[in-house]
């Protein structure tokens, strides 16, 4: 064996921890093979004892339908199944993260999907036990058959979730109607207990989903309001930026750049404070809401803004042109003396573009229009003097690093432990899952990272002008959107989920009660155990709720259009050059905030009511009813009512009182001799005393055709009402005989 002498002693160092590992790997990978091995034993002795797996973990083993399993429970339950071996050993070698439980999930996942799935459908379709037997069944025997089992969940709208092992029969067909047919076999199976029919005794664990779903939505009204409230706002901000930017291009006619050095940046400094924007802002007719606007815009509380928190694609297309510039020319006298060689002091667009293209650097449209920020069609020596001066940050200028990034987040990670801690305590300080560029820069120094910070900001940001926790940890970025996305809809917010899970109020979940609670809650993402490693900052095995409160703060997931190019044209609607109200619901598509959350967190539009008209006066009020009396009048037949009708021994051709019709045939009467005595001469034809009336201008009379069909209607009108005042008297004296007999 050769001596160790001689060689240097760093050189022996790393084989210590080197061997170290290969000995937990070997742990590690003998733990596993006990446990498949476990497993396996397992799901054989619960298929032969009651037939399937699921029937065997709710008749003996999770009696409090909680999903999980203490050892005591999992024995008591093997020695009723008649297991003749050691229980307590095979519990062990399941229990691989020594929780002190198992769930169905390690057990068999996709009868713990299938059960979940069940469960959370039974709770949303019946009140109670005795309501899902009378739908289920047959609406009049106390119990439900396989028969109608299978027919009414299809009606009731039951859908099977994909599963790929469900420990079926074998020697079925796979075909597509067999499965859900073995699907609906296996949970009906494995919920009677006597007779092969389901009573209601059998469905205890529906109260108990039930109270569960109680708790739920009282403390998801609570929390979905406080998380609407706070969307709400921050919509609001990132609308009227949109907005802004509409209105700056139109207003000029051209690109960002140019609105920026025309209207804003007037002094050519590159930086605009508060004041400077406000002035602007109102100068050029800008309605909107300015105080969002500026807090929208100053992310970092600077209390100065530049023109890459305006518009990021525009800064960094400046930002090129600069540095090209400066890399070739030194100063932009001297670009523009070797790109005007006639000294013509001047250069138009087509030759512009086709002198620096031809230079080395290609112009866009909407730089040249930049440049020319007075629409000249030409731009001048002067023009391009305010690059020299402009101080432009390096990572617009520098070229993407992705080994920078990743030693970026190496070092990060390094220095904090945990990816969520390091987000949180280092970068994101503010909550907001957005990082700007001098929050990235001062996280930089204070981890000592001696890399390209530029470049690992340009490689992270990918053109933004932010980065979120998904540049930092796409793995666990997901884990937690799905987790939040999921708590958004059932809880409100992820913290009053994680308050629903800790039924010890003791501020800490370990990952049996988070797990237990998913399952019980029927959590579709998955990745349960990675979602929890994300969340326990700390490494002890333990979610902390005041720790993760952060996350609620978070800016919701949405389309925002960061680069105005890409806005749709049929987004931009007319009325943004008349500065209306900011409309986020036009501007934002929300992909994963829920829908309570984004339906309350739309703008609220002042209830304005329909101005009533005018009311019309007493002359045109009268106008109005002499004109619909007349109508009606005109529309009475003309013969006289046939008296014959009106005998004893029959009834009125309608359902109406002989008095009250009396009344108002009178009134009627009265009021169409006030129509009729506009005229005196129709007066002397009717034969009956009237009340002289006023005399009135011939424009206002009637004409004679109309006067004497009114006349001819008026006495059969009066023919009918005598045939009432004949048989009213009638009528009264057969009263009075009939009171004396």
């Amino acid at each position: 064996m050769p001596s160790s002498e001689g060689q240097n002693p760093s050189s022996q160092v790393p084989e210590a921890p080197r061997l170290t590992i290969s000995k937990k790997l070997r742990k590690q990978q003998k733990l596993i093979e006990a446990q498949d091995a476990a497993l396996e034993l397992v799901q054989r002795f619960f298929q032969s004892s009651e037939g399937n797996i699921l029937r065997a973990w709710i008749r003996h083993f999770d009696k409090d339908y909680s999903f999980s399993i203490s050892q005591d429970e999992f024995c008591d339950g093997m020695d009723r199944l008649g297991y003749k071996g050691q229980p307590d050993e095979i519990f062990r070698q399941l229990d691989i993260d020594d929780s002190g439980e198992i769930t169905l999930d390690e057990i068999s996942p996709d009868l713990a999907q299938l059960w979940m799935s069940f469960q959370k459908w039974c709770s949303k379709t019946f009140q109670d036990p005795e309501d899902m037997i009378f739908q289920l069944g047959d609406g009049e025997s106390p119990f439900v058959l396989r028969k109608d089992f299978h027919s009414n969940m299809v009606k009731l709208g039951w859908s099977e979730p994909e599963l790929r092992e469900t420990g079926f029969r074998e020697g079925e067909d796979d075909s597509e109607v067999s499965t859900s047919m073995l699907v609906k076999d296996l949970i009906f199976d494995s919920l009677w207990t006597e007779g092969k029919k389901l009573t209601a005794k059998d469905l205890d664990w529906l109260l108990i989903d039930k109270q569960r779903q109680t708790v739920r939505v009282s403390i998801r009204r609570v929390a979905i309001r406080r998380q609407a409230e706070r969307t709400r706002e921050r919509h609001r901000q990132a609308a009227i930026v949109v907005q802004f930017r509409t209105f700056l291009k139109r207003k000029v006619s051209g690109s960002l750049i140019r609105a920026w050095r025309r209207s804003l940046d007037t002094s050519s400094t590159m930086s605009v404070y508060k004041a400077e924007l406000w002035k602007a802002a109102k100068d050029m007719g800008w309605t909107g809401d300015l105080r969002v606007l500026w807090k929208s815009l100053d992310k970092d509380g600077s209390g100065v803004i530049e023109i890459q928190e305006l518009d990021m694609k525009s800064a960094v297309m400046l930002a090129d042109f600069k540095a090209w510039i400066m890399r070739k020319y030194k100063t932009t006298a001297s670009a523009f003396e070797n790109l005007d060689p006639l000294n013509a002091g001047r250069l138009y667009e087509a030759d512009f573009i086709r002198l620096c293209d031809k230079a080395g650097f290609q112009v866009k449209k909407a730089l040249f229009q930049g440049l020319d920020w007075q629409a000249n069609g030409c731009v001048k020596p002067a023009d391009l003097e305010f690059i020299d001066s402009w101080r432009c940050p390096t990572y617009l200028t520098c070229k993407p690093s992705d080994e920078d990034a990743k030693a970026f987040k190496k070092c990060l990670l390094k220095f904090y432990k945990c990816n969520l801690k390091a987000w949180r305590d280092g970068l994101d300080c503010e909550h907001s899952n957005r990082v700007t560029w001098p929050e990235f820069n001062a996280c930089a120094d204070k981890i000592h990272f001696k890399g390209d910070r530029a470049g690992a900001w340009r490689s992270l940001n990918n053109g933004a002008a932010f980065i979120t926790y998904h540049e930092i940890d796409p793995e666990g970025s997901e884990c937690i959107r799905s987790l939040r996305a999921w708590a958004d809809e059932e809880f409100g917010d992820l913290t009053s989920a994680l308050q629903v899970f800790d039924h010890k109020d003791s501020g800490y979940l370990n990952f049996t009660q988070f797990q237990k609670s998913l399952m019980s809650y029927s959590y579709p993402g998955g990745k349960i155990k990675k979602t929890f490693t994300v969340l326990d900052m700390a490494d002890m095995g333990l979610v902390s709720r005041a720790e993760v409160a952060f996350i609620d703060e978070w800016e919701r997931p949405t389309a925002v259009f960061d680069k105005l190019d890409d806005v749709p044209e049929t987004m931009i609607q007319e009325e943004l050059e008349a500065n209306s109200a900011p409309r986020p619901s036009q501007i934002l598509v929300n992909k994963a905030c829920s829908p309570r959350i984004a339906e309350l967190a739309q703008p609220r539009v002042p209830h304005t009511s329909t101005p009533r008209p005018p009311s019309p006066g007493a002359r045109t009020m009268r106008g109005i009813r002499i004109g619909a009396l007349k109508d009606e009048i005109l529309k009475f037949p003309d013969t006289k009512l046939n008296t014959k009708v009106w005998n004893d021994k029959s009834h009125l051709p309608f359902m109406a009182d002989i008095l009250s019709i009396k009344e108002k045939t009178q009134a009627l009467r009265n009021r169409t001799l006030d129509l009729l005595g506009k005229d005196q001469e129709t007066a002397t034809d009717l034969g009956s005393p009237i009340l002289p009336v006023a005399k009135v201008s011939r424009g206002d009379r009637l004409p004679y055709a109309d006067i004497d069909r009114v006349k001819e209607k008026t006495q059969a009108l009066r023919h009918r009402t005598d045939d009432l005042v004949d048989k009213d008297k009638d009528l009264q004296a057969r009263h009075r005989s009939a009171d004396l007999t």
